[in-house]
């Protein structure tokens, strides 16, 4: 590995590290369990619930031509969410209640707050150029049976 290329796994650490940090803008922890690999969500009990998963994807490598700027490498990463929402709804028995709030906690770290102009990056600690919510966020908020679930797409834009 060259000198100064952040090494894959420590990067997949850090975004793993501050998501499942991640706190409730009312006070508390967003997850109760959090792991770098699956579950299906029947195998995940209700008192484990909230509880994030890491699912790492595919990668890009973006090599410019000669003069340009060094590589870059574009990481991957579905963070699925599995919350409780049989008797535990607020705001008027609405099942989506539960699982908004997380929804923010994540979006709350990943997007650390706006400098006085543009967006501020998160840099996980210096390792990416930016981790940031990128795409459609999947949402079964568990109206039928109370699963509600949440699949977040994120990249990580390492140098």
């Amino acid at each position: 590995m060259r000198t100064g290329s952040p090494n894959r796994n420590d990067v997949m650490q850090a975004l793993f590290d501050k998501v499942s940090g991640a706190q409730l803008r009312a006070g508390g922890n967003a997850f109760v369990t959090s792991t770098r690999g699956w579950q299906d969500i029947q195998q995940v009990p209700e008192a484990e619930r909230p509880a994030l998963f890491m699912l790492e994807d595919d990668q890009d490598a973006i090599r410019p031509r000669a003069g340009m700027p060094p590589r870059r490498l574009l990481m991957r990463v579905t963070l699925l969410i599995y919350a409780w929402s049989a008797g535990q709804t607020v705001e008027g028995g609405v099942p989506a209640s539960v699982i908004q709030p997380i929804l923010d906690a994540v979006d709350d770290v990943l997007n650390p707050g706006p400098p006085p102009l543009g967006i501020q990056q998160q840099t996980l600690g210096g390792l990416a150029y930016d981790a940031f919510i990128s795409g459609r966020i999947i949402c079964v908020p568990g109206y039928r049976d109370g699963q509600a679930l949440a699949a977040i797409p994120v990249q990580v834009l390492v140098p």
